[in-house]
């Protein structure tokens, strides 16, 4: 079996990275590789030096380009990465693995009418250590599904192969969500050992206790039944939606988004106002598009609202996805898949409205990368 669009970097991988098993596969690079690499698709590479001055590298259109070889061996498994098991030896895991990693669509097929080769997201890992990468995430399969975030990987990889942003939005935003019931789960709210936080990443966010919400709902559904003007079953009905609201709490999406950032050392635990605003547009964003279809005013500059929430939805949101999912895979900052837990840039945006070294949120990124490109 061969595998597609699998990118190592502009150089054949030297010993150590050129051929590894990952789980039951024995994969190798093409001896030829250097030469083939030429053909595959390369995303717009923009870099910022020290000096300041923004330079380009455009992109390029490629072809599915076989660059590995891959031999199953006699330990195959089902792929598990998936609603039910599937009987193929561990193939759509592999390259659902690979895709992850490499930021770009990896097939066993070379004409994968799913899919393109030419649509690109963010590395979770150095190129020539990708094989490395997909052999410890490979042994976290298990993670994925016992935590449910199985879901959350598979949206993550297809989000960036969608070039409308409604398309996009769809899918990253039930991703998200996944990774943020994962952490509900495993902390404040949850039962897992281990992954709990300190409660002070709640200060100021205390909710009510269970007991407060039982009195709470006592309280309100004797005062309903003592409108008597109100008919009974809309009495009834009414005490069933707001001991529903009640039992919601006190906490909403912006408090736990903002708790959980705190408790992955994005933004300190004290964050002011303008970090709160951040994420309340970040919220609305993620709303208007599930609900209408449309971006947000974005206040502070109504002229950038639609490519300021196309940068939410294409590479902010994606970004703690993929630092959330590449932990759970068992990277850290000083493994394999270290580009996965780099939060520099996320914690930039958060505290500084700076992302990549650019104010995102005064200034026209696609402008600049489209004048750059031009020679402008």
């Amino acid at each position: 079996m061969e595998l597609f669009n699998l990118y190592f970097g502009k150089e054949f991988p030297r010993n150590g990275f050129n051929s590894v098993k990952v789980g039951p596969f024995q994969i190798n690079v093409k001896a030829e590789y250097s030469s083939l690499v030429d053909h595959l698709p390369m995303p717009d590479i923009i870099t910022i030096p020290f000096d300041g001055e923004w330079k380009a590298s455009p992109g390029k259109k490629g072809n599915w380009i076989a660059t590995a070889d891959c031999c199953v061996g006699c330990d195959a498994e089902p792929s598990i990465l998936a609603l039910h098991p599937i009987n193929d030896n561990g193939v759509w895991d592999l390259c659902q693995i690979l895709t992850f990693l490499n930021g770009r669509n990896v097939s066993s097929v070379s004409s994968d009418v799913r899919k393109t080769p030419d649509t690109f997201g963010s590395r979770a890992c150095i190129d020539m250590e990708i094989l490395r990468a997909a052999a410890v995430m490979w042994a976290s399969r298990q993670s994925f599904i016992d935590r449910k975030l199985v879901y959350s990987l598979l949206l993550y990889n297809q989000a960036f192969s969608c070039k409308d942003i409604n398309l996009q939005a769809g899918i990253i935003n039930p991703a998200f969500n996944g990774v943020y019931d994962d952490w509900l789960r495993t902390t404040k709210r949850g039962k897992n050992a281990g992954d709990e936080i300190s409660k002070s990443h709640f200060s100021n966010l205390e909710d009510l206790t269970k007991e407060e919400k039982d009195q709470t709902k006592i309280a309100v559904s004797k005062l309903v039944d003592s409108f008597c003007d109100i008919e009974k079953n809309k009495r009834e009905s009414l005490k069933a939606l707001l001991r529903s609201k009640i039992e919601g709490g006190l906490l909403g999406p912006v408090n736990l988004i903002y708790a959980m950032l705190v408790s992955e050392s994005i933004i300190p635990k004290d964050s002011g106002e303008e970090i709160l605003n951040r994420i309340k547009f970040i919220n609305a964003v993620r709303n208007k598009f599930v609900h209408s279809g449309h971006p947000p005013e974005f206040a502070k500059n109504p002229l950038l609202s639609v490519e300021f929430s196309i940068f939410i939805i294409g590479r902010l949101i994606p970004d703690i996805i993929q630092m959330y999912l590449g932990k759970v895979a068992g990277f850290t900052e000083s493994s394999v898949g270290s580009l996965s837990q780099f939060k520099h840039d996320i914690s930039e945006y958060f505290l500084r409205g700076i992302y990549g070294g650019f104010k995102v949120e005064e200034e026209s990124y696609s402008d600049k990368v489209n004048a750059i490109l031009s020679g402008d």
